[in-house]
């Protein structure tokens, strides 16, 4: 059982709340469509001929440079605090959350996100809610981790562990602002996302602090077998624990939501319970991080559907100057960054950025690290079980959340 503190008492419950939630679907946000940049301009050596203020130039008084000394050692920063001229930044809760999903690409997002002149986030990810560690530290721990932000400038974060973690929404509502924050959940073809989070489990997480379980459960089970193999392996030991030991090609929709919802409710069992069951642990993990409709379902037991941005990877990698026009309509401000701030790189095989000259950053393209599926093949009978798994969540998602087609999802 969870427990959360409600006007000074500890209410026990459910770790899953799988309830139906009863909202209108998202209204589609329509945007017009803009040329694409075709190629490398003068643009990319901008960056030699950009100026920046000097702490000297800037209207703020001796102490209130010395205070904010560390801030005003970027020269972006000096930029901004020109422009605010003697309004000083402050830390405050976040106006806008990216929660996921993992490997969807909410790293490229949050990096073209940051070229933006009106949105703010620190490096890394702050895992507050979904950590324990950093959780008992407590909101004003997170209150601290947030950058100092201007009146007319977006505090954010993303953490995409938020996505999955049932826990984490209903923590979310505890904060100060919880009537005014937006989501943004970055969506992507569900069998891609599976097969790129089992790869993240064997080339990041070896050496990482966090779930090293699960590099350790794969390592162990299928460390000799080529990585296609061992994820066929690992899909059908979680279809087993998601359905109970039925056949997954034998039951209808409706059986394979019911037989997911049943499987959830198990995660409430004692420790030691042989039918206990744990979703963000590996095998089972690998398929419950793109069971999209669920996580969003429990996101809106707590907020309302208009602070939800459903965004579709899919567009990201092929119209990402889109997606930030989408982005800054959603947050309701200027889209400084669109189309015309791309180019499509052919050797590459994907769109790189050219910031804002303001920002004094020449053209580049994401690491090399990313993607790791791209160039990966899965047998064809694999992809079709696993896509029947997840054919009534997408439908879910498509006819009570989001309004979107994934039809295209056919990687």
């Amino acid at each position: 059982m969870f427990q959360l503190r409600e006007k000074g008492q500890l209410v026990e419950h459910g770790m899953m709340d799988m309830s139906d939630v009863n909202v209108n679907v998202k209204e589609k946000m329509v945007l017009e469509d803009k040329p694409f940049k075709v190629g490398l301009s003068e643009n990319v050596d901008y960056a030699d001929g950009v100026s920046f203020p000097t702490v000297e130039e800037l209207d703020l008084t001796v102490e209130q440079k010395q205070n904010l000394s560390s801030f005003l050692h970027s020269p972006m920063n000096r930029r901004r605090q020109k422009k605010h001229g003697q309004e000083i930044p402050k830390r405050r809760w976040p106006d806008l959350i990216i929660t996921g999903a993992k490997k969807c690409g909410t790293t490229a997002l949050k990096i073209f996100m940051n070229y933006h002149p009106t949105f703010q986030d620190k490096p890394g990810e702050r895992h507050f809610f979904n950590r324990a560690p950093n959780w008992k530290k407590g909101y004003s721990w997170y209150l601290s981790e947030m950058p100092l932000t201007y009146d007319d400038e977006v505090c954010y974060e993303k953490t995409p562990d938020y996505f999955d973690r049932p826990f984490v929404p209903e923590r979310m509502k505890e904060l100060p602002n919880s009537d005014k924050v937006k989501f943004i959940h970055v969506l992507c073809d569900p069998v891609r996302r599976s097969f790129s989070h089992f790869l993240h489990m064997f080339t990041v997480q070896e050496h990482g602090e966090w779930a090293t379980g699960g590099f350790e459960f794969l390592s162990k089970n299928f460390g000799d077998m080529p990585k296609e193999q061992a994820f066929g392996e690992t899909i059908e030991m979680a279809f087993k624990n998601l359905l109970n030991g039925k056949e997954l090609m034998t039951l209808s929709d409706d059986e394979i939501r019911s037989a997911v919802r049943e499987y959830f409710t198990k995660w409430d069992l004692k420790p030691g319970d042989p039918n206990r069951v744990f979703p963000l642990r590996i095998p089972d993990a690998i398929l419950t991080g793109s069971l999209y409709s669920v996580h969003i379902s429990t996101y809106l037991h707590y907020f309302t559907q208009d602070r939800m941005l459903y965004l579709d990877a899919t567009e990201l990698i092929e119209n990402p100057g889109k997606s930030l026009r989408r982005v800054a309509q959603f947050m309701n401000v200027p889209a400084t960054i669109d189309e015309n701030n791309f180019y499509f790189d052919e050797q590459k095989g994907y769109y790189c950025m050219t910031p804002p000259v303001e920002s004094g950053r020449a053209s580049f393209c994401l690491g090399s690290e990313k993607g790791r599926s791209k160039d990966k093949v899965l047998p064809d009978e694999l992809k079709n079980r696993i896509r029947r798994f997840y054919k009534p969540f997408l439908e879910d998602l498509t006819n009570k959340y989001s309004g979107d087609n994934y039809d295209h999802w056919d990687w």
